[in-house]
């Protein structure tokens, strides 16, 4: 129930901004065994709904987008690592908390993300039990103990080598902590400056922890504008409109504090430490909102905003608000309620189309390309984006297996062949996730349209075998003459945006563009970038 801040948008859309500089689109493109998530409730799955804690979310309205309804996510649909997880090719991590979370489970990795855990043991303890991050870290090395016993000493040290570690930290300190003076004496102790450097020291000495365990590549997001969050602006600290100046402004230090650390951290062999611009990214949404879709950025999506919610109280409200038109309801907010997150932002509006059969289901939807920054201002395409299949067989009636899903990115090449598809006409698409490592040709995969003979329809199927784990999988679906006419079309308008043609008309207009809704950032300059995030093709 922490005060979520920026929810999972911003840590997504940080995600972009940063990553494209340090290479982590050529870390999604090899091969990742597992993920590895510590954080707040911006991650957590459902760890607290094991734990004596007023923090969960394992009820209505959280989760009501979501295919399995309210799980212990802080959010109306996937959180932000669960898309990072397909977008990786890995299954979700399971919540380490979970007591089915051991075996074969724990290979494709684990999440100990907590709602209202900090950097610091006290943060967030108004709340009851959580995994604070120094708790979170050995949780991770019982997790490694059982990983010992399963793989051996040599395997597992490949095997860490290539996972990802994503830690989302720093916020619950400021907002459940340092900010509130009536429970904390962290504020009468520390400066702002003696306290952001206190944290990064705290921080650090976990990094260097999961480093020497053998963990190399890292995902570390910074904190958010908290000043903007509803919870702040509901203390009448600020004008109407406004977010909390003086709270931004403190968080400069630690998120430069944090960028720099990434840049020592990277000196250790092997180590791969990324930053991501919470603040940037966040900030762009709050003076743009109408370009991300939203058109509400000072108000949380369900209900009242009162310093109840911060306190524990659950806002009534959010219930009568949600459960009427759940999807409605929460896709014009932007994703900045008092204590929850919000799908919608996360996915950036992009909803991917879903076709759902008896036997499986297949969804297809964008993947943006990436960009560099010229010292011009105009923005580099470096590579072009991807039509993203993803083919989920079914476990019963009108229930699939997402875990066990198979993805396939088309080109752009390959979306204008799959456009030029008659009603009669079939094609083969091969691919190899594996082509520019040593694993080239040990895995194979190979999309199928087949049109019926009465030219009704088309069969979709994907292959893939792999050498590499022995194994073989097929997964298809019928698609109608009318569904794929919708995929046609879909393919059709989105070509030239997976291309970038489209921002050359978008930097023009931002370029002349003010911030809409007298929303502004403020108090920490951080450099923006448009980027964009790459889905990897791996899975299975």
């Amino acid at each position: 129930m922490e005060n979520r801040r920026v929810t999972s948008l911003l840590v997504y859309v940080l995600t972009l901004l940063q990553c494209s500089n340090i290479g982590f689109a050529d870390v999604a493109a090899s091969r990742v065994p597992a993920m590895f998530v510590f954080g707040d409730s911006l991650v957590d799955v459902g760890n607290n709904n094991w734990l004596n804690s007023i923090a969960r979310s394992n009820y209505f309205p959280y989760g009501c987008d979501y295919n399995m309804g309210p799980t212990g996510r802080f959010s109306n649909g996937r959180t932000v690592v669960d898309m990072l997880a397909e977008m990786l090719g890995v299954s979700y991590p399971a919540a380490y908390a979970d007591p089915n979370t051991r075996g074969s489970r724990l290979l494709s990795g684990v999440n100990y993300a907590s709602a209202a855990a900090g950097i610091l043991d006290e943060s967030g303890q108004h709340y009851g039990e959580r995994y604070s991050l120094s708790q979170q870290v050995i949780n991770f090395e019982d997790t490694l103990s059982q990983l010992r016993t399963q793989m051996g000493s040599g395997n597992l040290t490949d095997y860490l080598s290539k996972s990802i570690a994503v830690l989302v930290f720093g916020s619950n300190d400021y907002i459940n902590n340092y900010l509130m003076p009536t429970i904390y004496s962290s504020s009468s102790s520390y400066s702002p400056t003696e306290f952001a450097n206190m944290l990064l020291t705290r921080y650090a000495r976990q990094l260097i922890a999961l480093y020497n365990v053998g963990l190399r590549r890292f995902f570390i997001a910074g904190i958010g504008p908290l000043g903007c969050i509803p919870n702040q602006r509901s203390t009448g600290q600020a004008p109407p409109g406004r977010c909390v100046d003086y709270v931004n402004q403190m968080l400069g230090t630690f998120n430069e504090g944090l960028r720099l650390l990434m840049d020592q951290l990277n000196r250790n062999p092997g180590a791969r430490f990324i930053y991501g611009n919470t603040y940037g990214a966040v900030g762009d949404i709050l003076n743009n909102p109408s370009n991300f879709g939203f058109n509400v950025v000072d108000r949380g999506c369900c209900g009242k905003l009162s310093s109840e919610i911060s306190a524990g109280v659950k806002d009534s409200m959010c219930f009568s608000t949600l459960s009427t038109q759940p999807a409605a309801a929460t896709s014009k907010f932007k994703p900045n309620t008092a204590t929850k997150g919000t799908y919608a932002a996360g996915r950036v509006i992009v909803e991917p189309y879903t076709i759902y059969k008896g036997k499986a289901a297949l969804s297809i939807k964008p993947v943006p390309p990436t960009f560099t920054k010229l010292d011009s201002g105009s923005l580099k395409v470096d590579r072009k984006g991807v039509m993203m299949l993803t083919f989920t067989p079914a476990i019963g009636e009108r229930k699939y297996d997402w875990e066990k899903r198979m993805m396939f990115a088309l080109s752009t090449t390959e979306v204008g062949s799959l456009i030029n598809i008659g009603p009669t006409t079939s094609t083969e698409f091969f691919h190899d996730p594996s082509m520019l490592s040593s694993s080239a040709g040990q895995v194979r995969k190979s999309l199928k349209i087949k049109a019926l003979q009465d030219g009704n329809g088309y069969f979709v199927s994907l292959g893939v075998v792999n050498n590499l784990l022995k194994t073989q999988a097929q997964i298809s679906v019928p698609v109608t003459t009318a569904e794929f006419t919708v995929m046609k079309t879909a393919c059709s308008y989105a070509l030239p945006h997976l291309m970038g043609w489209n921002q050359l008309t978008n930097q023009t207009q931002t370029q002349t563009q003010t911030p809409s809704g007298g929303v502004e950032v403020v108090g920490n300059s951080q450099k923006k970038m448009e980027s964009n995030f790459l889905d990897s093709e791996w899975d299975r």
